[in-house]
């Protein structure tokens, strides 16, 4: 009786408190709207803007600088809340701490749900409120002012430990930076001196593994992933597993490779990168019928859409071509290139021509690439160009676009080596045969060392789908009670790889009268044409250019809400 009597006067008191609030907020709005507006952007990864460089580049502060532009007579302040990783639950959670705190937005902006399917912090309880009586239990407690009291105090808690977590890992968020930008030695640096001061933390050694694979130092990388594996929360292991095996392939430790990826069951859809892994291992492993054979019944398996087509076509391809089977490699590099697989694509049918000995179409298809001052491609390019000016009876201009490669990417040790055998070539000019083998021995399959994890045909896709939607609407009531309007997103995208979270967040908003604004309708090229690729980089977060549209498209669908001048 005591503890009921208790919480009887506590939810007494709160509600008198927020009524008296209320009606103090509302007396100053007519003064306070001439002076400040509050948007709150809250969100993952790219709220918070992997992949724009500088924190000035993200989306948020180029919405803010924007309004201040077009509304000079309104103070817009514009927080960036956005935490990498995050879920829809831990963004809810970041939300309502500054709903209830001393500086309350007025609008604020959700973008996420694209890592709910792989990381569960928070999200069990609202998957499983669901169901008829709990979801119905669920919104019961949320109208107490004592139950919503615990949940502002466990937003705040979540905020400050995201708060944290931001200091501490900034230096790997910085490296992670730099893998986006293809500069992998600063992100080596970068991220082994936070390994040093946090030797066990996932994230730290998963950004230097990353690092050191494309650097080719596939032994310290496979290291780096073992540590991360063995540091791994929920649904965290199955991406250090699969990038250690690519290490153990990169170091002729194929069976062990094969040993290592059956951990990768019941993690839908790692476990699926893992099955197309293991076409190249038993390639490398001399059993070529077999990887090819089981590469293309992977791929005639496949569920459609699914971003491992691109994977498997790939690797065909590249099988075809050291095969000498060049028209099927070229069939191979054209459905590629439909599906904008841009490094293989770009790279194929240069190869392609070298192998067909046309040192001049491929010399022309090199230098007339769109893709020639691509980090991560163009440099390979460059290659190209060197063994095609080779066989053209030009070893200076072969030398000289070596020069021009290694310059770009000085540490990229398969570089390194295809320098060497052009130089043995120049030596031993004119010599033409081979140019697979050389090729093949400095260029191996470029593996998508970013992994799409999320929503790709696991079996709780469905149930995430409608946690993510119910969150929303929860949201937008929390929202609309502290006098706030919530602004909902869907993702930008080069590719329709995340169908399902979009659809997820336009069915709440349409559901909820929740304004949305649709970033794929400038994000995605229209059907038959090539992706966007010049607003992403490689990991297909947005890149400078990408986040500057981004800021566009969300300044114009806030303007509607801003008060009059």
């Amino acid at each position: 009786m005591a503890i009921a009597l208790f919480f009887a006067a506590a939810e007494a008191l709160l509600f008198g408190a927020g009524a008296a609030w209320r009606a103090w907020w509302g007396r100053g709005a007519g003064a306070a709207a001439g002076g400040g507006f509050h948007i709150l952007c809250v969100g993952d990864s790219h709220t918070f803007g992997i992949g724009a460089g500088r924190p000035e580049d993200a989306w948020p502060a180029g919405v803010e600088r924007r309004l201040r532009e077009a509304r000079p007579d309104l103070d817009v302040r514009v927080t960036n809340a956005g935490v990498p990783g995050s879920n829809s639950a831990e963004a809810e959670a970041v939300a309502r701490g500054y709903l209830a705190g001393e500086d309350p937005p007025d609008v604020v902006v959700f973008l996420a749900g694209l890592n709910d399917s792989w990381n569960l912090a928070g999200n069990r309880l609202l998957v499983e409120a669901e169901g008829g009586g709990a979801r119905r239990a669920w919104s019961a407690l949320d109208r107490l002012r004592t139950f919503r009291l615990l949940r502002w105090a466990i937003g705040r808690t979540a905020l400050s430990e995201a708060r944290r977590r931001g200091r501490e890992e900034g230096s790997v968020a910085l490296g992670f930076a730099d893998i986006a930008a293809w500069r992998d030695g600063d992100a080596a640096r970068r991220c082994g001196r936070a390994v040093a001061e946090t030797p066990g933390s996932y994230w730290a050694n998963v950004c230097l593994g990353t690092a050191l694979l494309r650097l080719g130092r596939y032994g310290d990388a496979a290291a780096a992933f073992a540590v991360a594996e063995a540091a791994a929360g929920p649904g965290e292991a199955a991406a250090p597993v699969f990038h250690r095996a690519q290490c153990l392939r990169r170091l002729g430790r194929g069976r062990e490779a094969l040993d290592l990826l059956p951990r990768l069951r019941g993690h839908s859809p790692v476990v699926g990168w893992g099955a197309a892994l293991v076409p190249l291992v038993l390639w490398d492993l001399g059993e070529r019928d077999a990887a090819r054979g089981r590469a293309t019944e992977l791929l005639r398996d496949l569920p459609s859409p699914d971003s491992r087509e691109a994977y498997l076509v790939d690797a065909l391809a590249w099988m075809d071509l050291s095969a000498g089977r060049v028209d099927e490699a070229e069939a191979g590099f054209s459905r590629l290139a439909a599906i904008g697989w841009h490094p293989a694509w770009t790279l194929g049918p240069a190869l392609a021509a070298l192998t067909r000995r046309d040192p001049r179409r491929a010399l022309e298809l090199a230098r007339g690439s769109a893709r020639f001052d691509d980090a991560r491609v163009g440099p390979w390019l460059e290659g190209v160009s060197a063994v095609s000016a080779l066989f053209m009876g030009d070893p200076g201009e072969a030398v000289a676009s070596m020069d021009r490669a290694l310059a770009r990417r000085p540490e990229d040790p398969r570089l390194k080596k295809l320098a060497r055998f052009a130089a043995a070539d120049v030596l031993a000019f004119p010599r033409q045969d081979g140019v697979t083998d050389v090729f093949a021995a400095g260029f191996p399959t470029l593996p998508p060392y970013d992994l799409d994890l999320t929503w790709a045909g696991g079996g709780d896709d469905e149930a995430v789908s409608r946690a993510l939607a119910a969150r929303i609407q929860v949201l937008a009531g929390a929202s609309r009670e502290a006098g706030a309007r919530l602004v909902v997103m869907t993702y930008p995208s080069a590719t329709e790889r995340l169908g399902l979270p979009d659809g997820a967040i336009e069915a709440a908003a349409a559901g909820a009268g929740i304004p949305l604004i649709d970033h794929r309708r400038w994000s995605r090229a229209p059907p038959g044409e090539p992706p966007r690729t010049d607003l992403f980089v490689p990991d297909q977060h947005l890149n400078t250019r990408g986040y500057a549209r981004m800021a566009e498209a969300v300044a114009q669908g806030i303007s509607p809400l801003l008060p009059a001048p």
